[in-house]
């Protein structure tokens, strides 16, 4: 997308965010959280459009990094009232997929979000999307939710997906993820030639 930024802090990411000269690629964050992606959309230059959180301060920090709007809840969102982007990034809640949370799957609390974000994205359908989980969604159940996700997201888009050591990529933390990402199949050959770092 564009060159990556090094060396940056809160205010950096904020001025990059509300530069619109930088970018004509946009994303949209599902899931915004404490605004990972969102500042990892920034620093690779994306123009962050919309993002959903449920937390209150979380909506709060997301709008003051991107002064981008807070949809709120990602199912509660009229999506169709929603500008299109060109990348979608998500990291739904594991708690139900995770080894040490409920492991009901699709069927816990919130689990059933994993499975729902792809209605969404199918939607929207951005050029590309990522989605996170933890690398217990593939064991859980059979890896029943994870293959729903993936049969429903090929119907349009070449899915890959790989489990991933997010320290080796600078996170603090040693945790094991597992990345899903898809290149929708109008891009062409490009399409099926991502591959992971």
């Amino acid at each position: 997308v564009g060159k990556r930024e090094v060396g940056w802090n809160m205010d950096s990411v904020k001025r990059l965010a509300r530069d619109c000269s930088r970018s004509q690629y946009t994303a949209g964050i599902l899931a915004s959280g404490g605004c990972l992606d969102t500042i990892s959309c920034i620093l690779t230059g994306f123009a962050v459009l919309w993002g959903t959180e449920i937390d209150p301060h979380q909506r709060a920090m997301f709008t003051d990094i991107t002064s981008s709007i807070a949809l709120g809840d990602t199912y509660g969102v009229d999506w169709s009232a929603q500008v299109r982007v060109d990348y979608i990034s998500s990291g739904q809640p594991c708690d139900d997929y995770s080894s040490s949370g409920s492991c009901q799957g699709e069927d816990g609390k919130t689990g059933w979000q994993f499975v729902r974000q792809c209605d969404i994205i199918l939607d929207r359908l951005p050029r590309a999307f990522k989605l996170e989980i933890v690398p217990n969604a593939e064991r859980l159940h059979g890896g029943r939710a994870l293959r729903k996700v993936i049969r429903k997201l090929s119907s349009e888009y070449h899915v890959v997906r790989k489990r991933i050591r997010v320290h080796e990529f600078g996170d603090i933390s040693n945790r094991e993820r597992l990345f899903i990402v898809g290149v929708h199949k109008s891009c062409g050959p490009k399409a099926s030639s991502f591959t992971f770092p």
